[in-house]
């Protein structure tokens, strides 16, 4: 049973609850999914709500070009849409047009608070499975911040590494 090995028991279990212990909350991806396919890599009820918790003044049609612009990223490399996120995600570069006060503007788009953390959502998933290009993967953790995945952690026993 996967809960009694020793990489779970002595590596996966502590650092999620180390995450837990910074704020994260927990969900066992080998039972629960919030996603509607193992193709999704984001999640996008969380990643929705993230946007409009953000930017309370982005009215529905921009809140909607905000996801797409996230999770449909055109680049003719890895690296390059990497970047492109990496940009969106830390520079607020995504500025669409949008009346405000009776006034055009242009205003950036937050992903991610970074001034008040607490505004963001926090979840560490064991145990989800992905669709590969020739096999499932299934990472020990993947944490994501407002449904948008930013880390994968595989996590080894002290006897594996030995």
């Amino acid at each position: 049973m996967k809960n009694q090995t020793p990489e779970y028991l002595q590596s996966e279990l502590p650092a999620i609850q180390l995450f837990q212990n910074l704020g994260y909350d927990y969900l066992n991806g080998s039972t629960d999914d919030e996603r509607d396919s193992i193709n999704d890599v984001i999640l996008e009820t969380r990643l929705k709500d993230a946007i409009q918790h953000l930017n309370p003044w982005l009215n529905e049609n921009n809140r909607k070009n905000a996801f797409k612009e996230i999770t449909s990223v055109l680049a003719s490399s890895t690296m390059e849409a990497n970047e492109r996120i990496h940009k969106l995600i830390s520079c607020q570069e995504y500025t669409p047009k949008q009346v405000v006060d009776g006034k055009e503007t242009y205003r950036g788009v937050s992903f991610i608070d970074y001034d008040d953390i607490e505004n963001n959502d926090f979840l560490i998933v064991n145990q989800m499975k992905f669709k590969g290009l020739e096999k499932n993967s299934i990472p020990d953790l993947v944490v994501f911040v407002n449904g948008l995945p930013l880390a994968v952690i595989e996590c080894k026993s002290a006897k594996a590494l030995g």
